[in-house]
C-alpha cells in the first residue's frame, strides 16, 4: 500500500531516518576508498577494479557501453581506461571496418586482478552475513528492495 506524498512524520523524525541513510553512505564511501591488500602496488583504486571487472565479465564492450553502465561520461571512463591500459590490465581494440568504436578486453593480468577482487568480495559478503544475522529475511528483503527503489529514483534524477 502506497502512502500519501506528504510525510506523516514530523520533520525531525523524517530527517533522522535520512540522517541514518546518509551516515551509511558516508561509511560505505570510506570503506570503498580504503586501500585493499590485493591492490597493493598496482596504482589503481577499488573503483578502477570495479570497471575492470565489468570488462572481464563482458569482454569486447565499448567505452560508451561502459560509461552508460557506470552512469558517467565517456571522458571519465577514458581516464580510468588510460590508467588500466598503462598498467597493462586492459587492451583497447578497434574492429575492422569501424575505426571509431573502441572495444575493451582484459589482459591475463587484468583478469587475475579481478579474480583476487572477487575472492575479496566473497570474504566481505561472508562478513556482512555475520553482521546481519539478527535481521530477519523479511528485513533484508525490504532493505534490498528499498535500495533498488532508491537507485531507480537516482537513475531517473541523473538522466
Amino acid at each position: 500500500m502506497k502512502r500519501s506524498p506528504a510525510p506523516e512524520k514530523s520533520y525531525e523524525e523524517f530527517n533522522a531516518g535520512f540522517s541514518e541513510m546518509y551516515r551509511f553512505v558516508l561509511n560505505f564511501t570510506k570503506y570503498i576508498r580504503t586501500p585493499r591488500d590485493y591492490l597493493a602496488g598496482t596504482g589503481i583504486t577499488v573503483s578502477d577494479v570495479h570497471i575492470l571487472a565489468l570488462i572481464v565479465d563482458h569482454p569486447g564492450m565499448t567505452v560508451t557501453e561502459l560509461a552508460r553502465e557506470w552512469r558517467c561520461t565517456t571522458g571519465a571512463i577514458c581516464q580510468v581506461l588510460t590508467r588500466l591500459t598503462k598498467k597493462e590490465l586492459v587492451l583497447r581494440k578497434r574492429l575492422d571496418g569501424n575505426a571509431k568504436e573502441v572495444h575493451l578486453y582484459p589482459t591475463p593480468e587484468g583478469a587475475a586482478l579481478v579474480e583476487r577482487h572477487k575472492q575479496y568480495n566473497i570474504r566481505f559478503s561472508q562478513t556482512m552475513l555475520q553482521y546481519t544475522q539478527d535481521l530477519s529475511q523479511q528485513e533484508l528483503d525490504a532493505f534490498f528492495s528499498t535500495m533498488g527503489k532508491l537507485n531507480r529514483i537516482n537513475d531517473q534524477a541523473l538522466l
